[in-house]
């Protein structure tokens, strides 16, 4: 549902009589409403993963968001229409939508290691982004269908419920396990003898720890390295010959929220490593040079060429989350065997501002070309971005486990979230006002072209210290031919 708010814009703004009298910029405070709540929560959602459980933390977060979007429905249906009462809604959306990315990312940083990390991440990404289009394409088909949009936001209340309970199916599982061990790498250490675990040679490690139990609790093991382990793991022994045993596990107690516990999640930040605030901050214009993009693109597209539909607007603007369904695995699978994780970010961006400079040549020029080559054009555009936005969420978010002590990763994920959220608290609302003080969009994509080109020199500055500094640890493969 991220997504699916967008497309409807024309249906929003058409004037249409069972549509509330908004501007383009009263639409970007529907958009930065969701983003709101995203500057502090994930702190808090970092420090509830990190006490009560990631299985306790996606039933919370899945409720938050069903119940935001169903109040933003009931202000937006006739005729208890109230633009206050729907921002509260997509507010409270927020609340929920902020810490269910950092449950994701605790998840997968604790339960699978560097050698599978950016497949996984990669996978996640493509569910992600499958969810992305349908949330692009059919909001539009269904609006028309109904003629209005009405009907649309109720569906997406129906997909949230099943994401509710779909946290509560994952909630049954995970508490009905039995302790186990795991053999799975090391994502991190903040006091490793090395900036970063090193994928390849004297750092290959292995993770043990135990599935969640006692209430939602997460146990998790140790890490240890192979040649050797830890005098300070409590929870396994090595023999001789190098196996693995477990040791008695003693049942953990529950974490509470107290100012102490608040102070240790601060220092946490504290202690977070320079190159993990260099990824959040690539990260930031990553995702918010696509988000603000995704918020008007349908449009954008119905706006600028009259013989267009806003069905069709909208399935040709959901082009860029249709092909990352099925490359994000495939380019976390190839940056695990050929490494250069940030050559493929520099990539990425310098993609970005190819796509941006064609879709400004299209739209400046449309009265010059023709309804066909408007649509290719746009259409490769969109091509071409999908290429960032199949890359650089897999490639970005991997390389967290890898830099961040798994013990605080949803401390880190929340920081990461807060990054992500900052730049759609007040970009979407920028770019409306931008669209109704310029009546065109040209502007908006000047404003997302400059945002590429920046993160293109950022990306330089990330390579140049993790060569000088590191040794360009972060472009190492993590799975060795061997």
């Amino acid at each position: 549902m991220k997504h699916g708010l967008g497309p409807l814009k024309p249906f929003f703004v058409s004037g249409a009589e069972d549509a509330l009298d908004l501007s383009h910029t009263d639409f970007g405070v529907f958009l930065a409403a969701a983003s709101w709540p995203g500057m502090v929560l994930p702190l808090f959602a970092g420090f509830f993963v990190d006490r009560k459980g990631s299985s306790s933390g996606a039933i919370l977060f899945t409720t938050l968001c069903l119940v935001g979007h169903t109040v933003f429905c009931i202000f937006l249906t006739p005729p208890l229409q109230s633009f206050f009462g729907a921002v509260v809604g997509r507010v409270i959306f927020g609340l929920g939508e902020g810490g269910t990315g950092v449950v994701q990312g605790a998840i997968l940083g604790r339960w699978f290691d560097g050698k599978q990390i950016s497949f996984v991440v990669g996978i996640s990404e493509s569910v992600h982004y499958l969810s992305n289009w349908l949330g692009k394409a059919l909001p539009a088909a269904i609006a028309t269908y109904f003629s209005g949009y009405v009907a649309a936001l109720w569906i997406g209340s129906i997909f949230l419920f099943l994401s509710v309970c779909t946290s509560l199916l994952f909630y049954a599982v995970v508490c009905e396990e039995r302790p186990f061990v795991f053999a799975l790498a090391r994502t991190g250490s903040l006091v490793s003898p090395s900036p970063f675990p090193q994928p390849i040679g004297n750092w290959n490690r292995r993770r043990l720890g135990s599935a969640t139990f006692a209430a939602g609790v997460d146990v998790y093991g140790t890490f240890e390295e192979r040649n050797g382990l830890s005098e300070m793991d409590p929870l396994v022994l090595e023999d001789d010959v190098g196996n693995v045993k477990r040791k008695p596990i003693k049942k953990e107690e529950s974490h509470t929220f107290t100012i102490e516990g608040l102070k240790s999640t601060v220092r946490s930040i504290y202690s977070l490593p320079l190159m993990f605030w260099l990824l959040a901050c690539l990260h930031l214009l990553f995702s918010n040079v696509h988000n603000l993009f995704s918020g008007f693109s349908a449009d954008m597209i119905a706006s600028e060429n009259g013989q267009v539909t806003p069905a069709f607007a909208a399935l040709l603007a959901s082009v860029d989350a249709f092909f990352p369904i099925f490359f994000a695995p495939f380019i976390g699978f190839l940056v695990d065997y050929v490494g250069k994780r940030l050559w493929f970010c520099l990539f990425a961006a310098l993609c970005s501002c190819v796509a941006f400079s064609l879709l400004l040549y299209t739209y400046i020029y449309a009265h010059l070309l023709t309804y066909t080559f408007t649509c290719a054009y746009t259409a490769l555009s969109l091509s071409i971005l999908s290429i960032v936005t199949s890359s650089t969420p897999t490639l970005v978010k991997s390389a967290v486990p890898l830099v961040v002590d798994s013990n605080v990763l949803g401390t880190a994920f929340g920081v990461y979230a807060i990054f992500e959220a900052f730049g759609g608290s007040t970009g979407h609302i920028l770019l409306g006002y931008l669209r109704d003080y310029t009546e065109g969009y040209t502007s908006d994509l000047c404003v997302l072209f400059g945002l590429s080109i920046f993160t293109v020199i950022l990306c330089f500055l990330v390579i140049r210290i993790d060569r000088s500094s590191h040794k360009s640890t972060l472009n190492l493969p993590f799975i060795s031919e061997n």
